[in-house]
């Protein structure tokens, strides 16, 4: 039967030559390509650290850098001294109001603190510690303090004593100080609802109590005894106000105590309550990421079982490849897929991503980098699916030797790549970094320059900056990169190491030399997006700069800079005004449309200011943003359960291979690859290799397709044959012709041509979007 079949089909190939030949023979039109039908186309305070300063260099002149001084004879300064010389600090916005608590610690607890609040983004600064209470000499609780998503003017200092907080309904302006009934409730566990600053949870750790407030923390209700953890429910899926918490259970798993689940909405009280879900037992833990609920059990020899809910479903126990696992991570990517952050039984992290459920997880990007408080794997906001990663490549008989390498998905983990260098410095020098064995290696949340990590905010998508080397692996002493369009091509913007903020929706670039370089009165400053910078002198002492800060926001264009006195030691905030920089408001004519290329089958296209543009977007600019589905490509596939991409990536194109760590009975499918959840591109995108699997399936057909072999070449002769008579023919012809056109001197009317035929090369990353060409991932994958 299959012999048949093939010798059809090659019976109708012959006949679709022949076709061909003579259809050639009698048309003197060329074929043309149709492109038509390959149509695809973190906020919150922030913490200051300045006890392991220590004194460095004055600051060389800035025209040493290559920057040129400000046109601009000034900008609105503001100093002001705090005369405060301890060495942490925690800083956060309620809109213009900006609060600033200088604390010390003695043995990780807090001994001493004073509270600032700043108005007009920091123009005026002053110490408002005796507002609160002049008598009471108790600490604030400088770790957190709250500032409200719903209504600003609601802004609370939990007390480092239990049961107490200072209360405010006008930013600041004046406290209450409300005492909890029971006193008893931890104000380090304060959680406040995310659309009602008004319910607030808080726990009586002591007693494993959980309570509820309404009122902002005037009247509690208890809500559980018992109570391990506790989290709000998810405002996008559950009903208002939803609690989930987990309450001690009797049975011991592992060494530890174990949980059962419960949710509860309005009205609380201790009893009737209701078991999440009875079927899945007592466990040890759970986390609540948007649309999943984990839940955790530890076995006898300490190994972890992680088992999900999707939507509020029941509880299914989740694959990995690994089967002995030490620690979880678990982040939610957009309710549509869950990334897992694995430790093994080696220490080593794995990441891994999961299917639309949350339940089966392949391995994405081996060995990353972390320590004891920090990961190497963060998040690029404004633009969909990017993240930026760490990872070790070892080496030596042990593994021991470990050397630091940068990757980027724009995929949600299912394709990494390495970074390309830019071809020049910031001076314009070529840069001698062959991809991929060289490329950019950033300096994530690990290292000492972890105040910028990868910085990139909603406001200003796009853009990204982070410190950097180049070189096969990561290097030491990094200047500053930055991207403008999402991490796809990356240049050096700036020598050394600054602390960076974008101001008005990424309008204004500003910039500070941090600590690790030198104490220096001056700032840079970029109106077009890193390309070119500007310095000017704000203070006419030497400062260690800790910190450029702006509202959380990123949309007005003022700044403050915190930092300490080279010559007193003492806490200074600066505030800089740059609206006086552009001397008019934005109007139509000055934003152009950035495309991100399809990204998760989906191309966002997002209005942004023209880089020549010398206008000011203002605080209450919203750029137009539009979508547009994208046809299915290899972008858009990530590996099956099962299958895995290699250990080191080089390219943002690979082959998904069996992983060894799953036994074929597990494997559900023999492709060895699936549509990343989420990922909204229409079509169907032909893998590029086949997997081991589907080969083992299709390995019957071999046999058939070597019977037939005699057949094909008995097929293919005839057709060589007939080429060869039908291009004699064609020869002749046009030898004819152009002998009499050229006996008359021209072409006369009527007279036939030859027209030159073209070679089209179709590649996997050429795609058109409404009629131009574009290209995904260029830089990267060429």
């Amino acid at each position: 039967m299959t012999q048949q079949l093939y010798l059809t089909v090659a019976l109708v190939c012959l006949c679709l030559v022949i076709h061909g030949v003579l259809g050639l023979a009698t048309s003197s039109r060329s074929s043309r390509f149709d492109g038509s039908s390959l149509v695809r186309k973190r906020v919150g305070p922030h913490h200051i650290d300045a006890s392991r300063l220590v004194r460095g260099t004055t600051d060389s002149e800035e025209g040493s850098l290559g920057i040129r001084r400000s046109t601009r004879a000034t900008f609105p300064v503001f100093r002001l001294p705090l005369y405060d010389s301890d060495p942490y600090g925690l800083i956060n916005y309620a809109e213009s109001v900006v609060f600033i608590i200088i604390y010390s610690v003695n043995e990780s607890t807090p001994t001493r603190t004073r509270l600032y609040r700043g108005t007009l983004y920091g123009v005026q600064i002053e110490n408002i510690t005796g507002w609160l209470d002049p008598s009471d000499v108790t600490p604030l609780l400088s770790t957190n303090f709250y500032v409200s998503d719903d209504d600003p003017n609601i802004v609370a200092f939990p007390h480092a004593t239990l049961g107490q907080m200072y209360l405010s309904h006008d930013r600041g302006l004046t406290f209450d100080k409300v005492i909890f009934t029971p006193s008893t409730i931890d104000t380090s566990t304060l959680s406040w609802y995310p659309m009602d600053h008004d319910w607030v949870l808080g726990q009586d750790i002591l007693n494993k109590k959980l309570y509820i407030s309404t009122d902002t923390g005037l009247s509690w209700t208890l809500v559980a005894n018992n109570v391990a953890t506790f989290a709000w429910g998810d405002p996008s899926i559950d009903p208002p106000h939803t609690v989930y918490y987990s309450v001690y259970d009797s049975v011991i798993t592992g060494g530890e105590q174990t949980v059962r689940l419960y949710s509860q909405q309005p009205p609380f009280s201790p009893q009737p309550r209701l078991e999440f879900d009875s079927t899945l037992g007592p466990f040890n833990s759970f986390t609540l990421a948007g649309h999943y609920i984990i839940a955790e059990s530890v076995t006898s020899t300490g190994d972890h079982i992680a088992y999900v809910s999707y939507k509020r479903k029941q509880f299914q126990m989740t694959n990995f490849p690994s089967t002995h696992i030490h620690r979880y991570q678990f982040y939610d990517a957009n309710n549509v897929q869950m990334l897992a952050l694995l430790e093994d039984e080696s220490g080593q992290l794995n990441l891994y991503i999961s299917d639309l459920t949350g339940v089966n997880y392949i391995l994405s990007l081996e060995d990353l980098v972390y320590d004891s408080y920090s990961i190497d794997f963060d998040e690029v906001y404004g633009v969909n699916g990017t993240f930026v990663a760490n990872q070790y490549v070892r080496s030596g008989p042990s593994q021991a030797t470990s050397a630091v390498r940068t990757v980027i998905t724009f995929n949600n983990g299912a394709l990494w790549s390495p970074i390309r260098a830019p071809r020049v410095d910031y001076r314009g020098y070529a840069i001698a970094c062959s991809f991929p064995e060289c490329s950019l290696h950033l300096f994530m949340d690990t290292s000492e320059y972890y105040t910028v990590g990868v910085y990139s905010h909603l406001s200003a998508p796009g853009l990204i900056a982070a410190h950097g080397t180049f070189g096969q692996y990561q290097g030491s002493s990094p200047d500053l990169y930055m991207s403008r369009d999402g991490g796809m091509t990356w240049f050096q913007a700036l020598p050394y190491s600054w602390n960076v903020a974008f101001l008005d929706h990424g309008g204004v670039i500003v910039a500070t030399q941090d600590y690790h370089q030198l104490a220096v009165g001056y700032l840079v400053y970029s109106t077009d997006e890193g390309l070119t910078w500007q310095s000017f002198r704000f203070a006419s002492k030497n400062v260690f700069i800790f910190g450029v800060i702006t509202d959380p926001f990123e949309v007005t264009a003022d700044v403050c800079l915190f930092g300490i006195e080279d010559s007193t030691r003492s806490w200074v905030v600066w505030n800089v005004d740059f609206q006086s920089v552009f001397p008019r408001q934005c109007v139509q004519s000055d934003y152009y449309t950035w495309n991100t290329g399809c990204r998760l089958g989906n191309q966002l296209s997002i209005q942004r200011r023209l880089n020549n543009a010398s206008c000011l977007n203002g605080p209450s600019y919203r750029p137009n943003k539009s979508s547009s589905i994208c046809s299915c490509a290899l972008v858009d596939y990530q590996c099956a359960f099962g299958y895995r991409m290699p250990k080191y990536p080089t390219s943002p194109a690979g082959s998904c291979t069996n992983d060894t760590a799953v036994t074929s009975s597990q494997v559900t499918t023999g492709s060895g690859y699936q549509k990343i959840p989420g990922d909204v591109c229409l079509g169907y995108f032909n893998v590029p290799v086949e997997s081991a699997a589907a080969a083992a399936a299709n390995s019957s057909t071999v046999a058939a397709a070597v019977s037939v072999t005699v057949i094909l070449v008995i097929l293919i002769t005839a057709i060589v044959v007939l080429l060869g008579l039908f291009a004699l023919f064609r020869v002749k012809k046009r030898r004819t012709m152009t002998t009499t056109a050229a006996s008359h001197g021209s072409a006369e009317p009527g007279a036939t041509y030859t027209e030159r035929s073209e070679s089209i090369t179709i590649t996997s990353d050429s795609f058109v979007v409404n009629g131009d060409t574009q290209k995904i991932m260029e830089d990267v994958s060429s």
